[in-house]
């Protein structure tokens, strides 16, 4: 059974990031300002005093625009510090990215911790999570370290998830007892509350 939702989930990486990849850069980025609108206007954004947020990289929904937007409305934001030996992320504070941020576990920038303090993660208001696919259901798959599925296990706040259109798909391969999912996914056309499987654009 694990072995055949783990090739599932392997097949389900590939097409997702064949899909993703596939959209263009100049596209991208067009999606990416549009998803970032979405973001700051919801009040779940405007309202936390904390949020943590992915660095994004390569064809990921871009975030380095929502991430200069929280610091600049007085936000605390914090992003992922990957220690590799637990398995586990650790959400440091930042107050300027260019600055803190290096290239750190796969070359995903990650902030300095010798510069950037921790943040406890019952301080954070709001997780912004990235993965390759979704469902209107809020289930996603990742890259297949199981990071933000550990993290999203210990913390009950709200999630949401940033994804082009292209990357939301009708079922994912899901293992109920270790995948987590969402709260809401934004868009470049809508956004999708995944507690009650509606939308709106």
């Amino acid at each position: 059974m694990q072995d055949s939702i783990k090739q599932l989930k392997r097949q389900a990486r590939t097409e997702a990031l064949t899909r993703r990849e596939a959209l263009g850069e100049e596209l991208r980025a067009e999606k990416s300002a549009v998803i970032a609108g979405r973001l700051s206007r919801l009040e779940l954004f405007k309202n936390a005093r904390c949020v943590f947020i992915y660095v994004a990289v390569r064809s990921e929904v871009q975030t380095r625009a929502i991430i200069q937007a929280a610091l600049q409305q007085g936000t605390t934001v914090c992003v992922p510090c990957i220690d590799a030996g637990k398995k586990i992320m650790i959400p440091c504070a930042i107050s300027d990215p260019a600055r803190e941020l290096h290239s750190g576990l796969l070359g995903i920038p990650e902030p300095d911790p010798s510069v950037c303090s921790p943040v406890a993660i019952h301080d954070i208001d709001l997780a912004i999570v990235p993965g390759l696919a979704f469902t209107s259901a809020g289930q996603r798959i990742g890259y297949g370290g199981g990071y933000y599925d550990r993290f999203l296990g210990m913390w009950q706040g709200s999630s949401c998830a940033l994804a082009f259109e292209e990357q939301i798909v009708d079922c994912l391969p899901f293992h109920p007892s270790r995948d987590r999912a969402v709260r809401r996914i934004i868009t470049e056309s809508r956004v999708i509350d995944c507690t009650i499987l509606s939308s709106y654009p």
